[in-house]
């Protein structure tokens, strides 16, 4: 699915982007308000969980990047006569910082919302932003007479009917996944620790010292003018350009830059690295003298020349 007017594009996660979704809500809860801290860590562990809905967990993408998640798990209402009734719950939903106020998460809930509906689940109910949610038609769930496990009502506890009469003449207690209540404060912050290293360049740039941040810039433009197919990641706790392998690296040390582009390279161009300390794979470039830019690019134009190690037809 893809939004027309922003361009979000909306699929089932996959595997692969597991981390990625887990960076991303850590971020994305990292200054919310009540946030506990430990929704990386349920994202992390939901995917095992039996009451986790595979079917529900979409990622949004924009500018080519993922920048959004909503997950689902079962919860029940069980009603004063003792029957059950299965419904949905939503969260954590999770949208990076500088996409939020983007329609991303309004998105993924409306999308999703409509798929739950189709799986024959009678409701939604969530714990929630009590001005944000309305929106999307959920009212306070003491309004269906239904109250929390605890037996109380507020309102940030919310349901939203899936279908016309779903929840007409329900009285009972609503309770979520056990997995919300069985997450470990120590874990969390070992998750959170590993999550908040950066997540791409423009992060890690950020995280510099101010005048550091300009050379940084340059020298990934230099790398993207010599590479300009090349694709922007981290790996190996470092700024990388990779195109089929990766092509170079970049990070800060306490008094130089390095830059990383391998061994090959480094002997190719050792007549021109004599006045740099160099070790295998790796050069420096004292942050107290000029930089020789001109230098990078060749050295990555020479890289894309010789890609797993020969010249390419």
């Amino acid at each position: 699915m893809t939004d027309k007017t922003n361009a979000i594009k909306l699929r089932l996660e996959r595997k692969k982007d597991h981390f990625t979704i887990e960076q991303i809500t850590y971020r994305a809860f990292l200054t919310a308000e009540h946030a506990a801290g430990d929704e990386a860590l349920l994202a992390h562990q939901f995917r095992t969980d039996p009451a986790f809905v595979p079917q529900l967990d979409f990622v949004a993408e924009l500018d080519g990047r993922i920048v959004g998640n909503i997950m689902y798990s079962k919860s029940k209402i069980v009603t004063d006569s003792g029957a059950e009734i299965a419904t949905l719950t939503f969260g954590p939903v999770s949208v990076l910082p500088v996409y939020q106020k983007r329609s991303v998460g309004a998105t993924l809930i409306r999308h999703t919302l409509e798929l739950a509906k189709e799986l024959g689940y009678a409701a939604v109910l969530i714990y929630g932003h009590e001005s944000y949610y309305p929106r999307f038609g959920f009212k306070p769930a003491l309004e269906y007479g239904i109250l929390t496990s605890g037996g109380e009502s507020f309102p940030a506890f919310m349901a939203l009917p899936l279908h016309d009469g779903a929840l007409d003449g329900i009285s009972g207690r609503f309770y979520y996944a056990d997995i919300f209540d069985q997450l470990d404060k120590d874990e969390a912050e070992a998750l959170n620790k590993k999550l908040a290293e950066p997540m791409d360049i423009d992060e890690y740039i950020g995280l510099q010292a101010k005048e550091i941040r300009p050379l940084l810039e340059k020298i990934r433009m230099i790398i993207r003018a010599a590479a300009p197919d090349a694709m922007e990641k981290i790996s190996w706790q470092m700024p990388t350009f990779w195109q089929g392998e990766n092509i170079i690296h970049f990070a800060v040390g306490k008094k130089h830059i390095g830059v990383y582009p391998g061994g090959e390279a480094t002997t190719a161009f050792a007549g021109r690295l004599t006045g740099y300390k160099t070790s295998k794979g790796a050069i420096q470039f004292p942050m107290d003298k000029p930089i020789d830019f001109e230098l990078i690019g060749d050295i990555v134009r020479w890289r894309l020349e010789n890609l797993n190690g020969g010249p390419q037809a």
